[in-house]
């Protein structure tokens, strides 16, 4: 889980929009393994404001996801013929494994009233969904941009149960200085005269810099 750090206007978004496929970098090369999925959580989600929660979540092509968003729309509303016809088209998908997976992260993200229109959420609420929308389609490598700017204590909580049992890679920006310290084990700092790459938390890393400050005046 990497921490990219650097001054305001260095860049840091453009990076990560080339990193994600939405911008062209002007030079230099992307190399990605084969079959790896980006999911990329963006600073201002865009989301569909006339949807549900759930209509959102599941906008995809995906039959298992689709299925799974039929299952769940029959258990909000109590429908018993609707279950049991579901249930057998989930059993014929192999899709049981997904509907759980999709249950912790909506339970972690404190994500509960599906049928919610995205119009009414509050700012951490769209976030969270955002998020949500991300994690269900299991990126290999996740991307985040500045994720707690203007968030509740709730709803940073919530991520950080997210991403502390998230499998894959995760790379993300942030000034939130508990954020990077409770997330990142790898340090990526961008300055002036160059990218510097540790792995280390948060805090190791800035008590580490302030002694090669402090060691740099008392020698100059």
């Amino acid at each position: 889980k990497v921490a990219l750090i650097a001054k305001n206007g260095t860049g840091k978004s453009t990076l990560l929009d080339i990193l994600a496929g939405k911008e062209t970098a002007e030079s230099g090369k992307i190399t990605l393994s084969n079959n790896v999925k980006v999911g990329y959580f963006e600073q201002i989600p865009k989301l569909n404001p006339i949807h549900s929660v759930i209509e959102e979540i599941f906008e995809t092509d995906n039959e298992k996801l689709r299925t799974v968003k039929a299952f769940e729309l029959a258990i909000t509303h109590n429908n018993q013929e609707e279950i049991a016809s579901i249930s057998a088209k989930m059993d014929e998908l192999n899709a049981w494994d997904i509907e759980v997976e999709i249950k912790q992260i909506l339970t972690q993200l404190k994500i509960t009233q599906l049928e919610q229109k995205v119009s009414e959420l509050s700012g951490g609420q769209h976030k969270r969904l955002a998020l949500a929308k991300v994690l269900i389609n299991k990126p290999d490598l996740l991307i985040l941009d500045e994720p707690t700017n203007h968030l509740d204590l709730e709803t940073i909580q919530a991520f950080n149960n997210s991403l502390s049992n998230f499998k894959g890679t995760v790379l993300f920006t942030t000034h939130d200085h508990e954020f990077a310290q409770t997330d990142a084990n790898i340090i990526i700092v961008i300055t002036p005269k160059g990218v510097i790459d540790r792995s280390t938390t948060f805090d190791e890393y800035l008590d580490d810099t302030k002694i090669k400050e402090l060691r740099t005046k008392m020698t100059s």
